[in-house]
């Protein structure tokens, strides 16, 4: 009788401990504490990044292929850049005909040289929050420090050059234009080289044209 009880109970400890764990999800009780391990938290505005080893999820040594493997041959479009001075080199478009629409350019070899956003809705920022449409001012907020960029009306006008130490990742450059009405002096126009706290900047409005980042 007693090697029937015992064995009886070892049978139902074993049974016992073979039934399958209910199915419960985080959630489904006042006292579930557990979290899913699988889940990464994300947040959409960190794919739209722009610093010092990044253009969003594009880093340098990249090359197009793993660019259109990453985010999707739907969303890459090979095509001719602009470069300046009436010149195009062939290139890419990623998220082209979207709000967030940026240019690539390659090196011989393939990896990518330089990215870059005009789009003035998109979600693209750099530190600081600086986007397409930022004021020069709250660029400077964001660098905490004046800049220097070159003189305006020319191909490469209004282009960053120097952070002068600043805050702001040294590989980003920003494209300035003009947003109010009044003739710029000639000490702001050309190939010249100026700082953003200049007496004769301050007459005038100007706000983030362009961003681009060269690997």
């Amino acid at each position: 009788m007693r090697y029937t009880f015992y064995l009886s109970l070892l049978l139902a400890l074993i049974w016992g401990g073979c039934e399958p764990t209910p199915d419960r999800r985080p959630g489904d009780g006042a006292d579930d504490t557990s979290q899913p391990t699988d889940v990464v938290p994300t947040d959409p505005e960190a794919d739209y990044i722009v610093g010092d080893d990044r253009f969003g999820h594009i880093k340098p040594g990249m090359t197009l292929v793993e660019i259109r493997d990453y985010y999707g041959e739907e969303n890459i479009r090979k095509t001719d850049i602009p470069v300046g001075e009436g010149m195009t080199e062939p290139g890419a478009e990623l998220y082209p005909d979207s709000r967030n629409t940026a240019a690539i350019l390659v090196y011989p070899d393939g990896k990518v040289r330089r990215v870059s956003t005009t789009a003035p809705d998109g979600q693209w920022h750099t530190q600081g929050d600086v986007r397409v449409g930022t004021s020069l001012q709250v660029v400077e907020a964001a660098n905490d420090a004046p800049f220097e960029l070159a003189g305006f009306a020319w191909d490469y006008g209004g282009t960053t050059t120097d952070w002068k130490g600043g805050s702001m990742p040294e590989r980003v450059q920003l494209r300035f234009r003009q947003t109010d009405d009044s003739r710029l002096p000639d000490a702001l126009m050309g190939d010249r080289l100026i700082m953003s706290d200049d007496e004769a900047m301050r007459a005038h409005t100007f706000e983030v044209k362009e961003i681009f980042v060269q690997f």
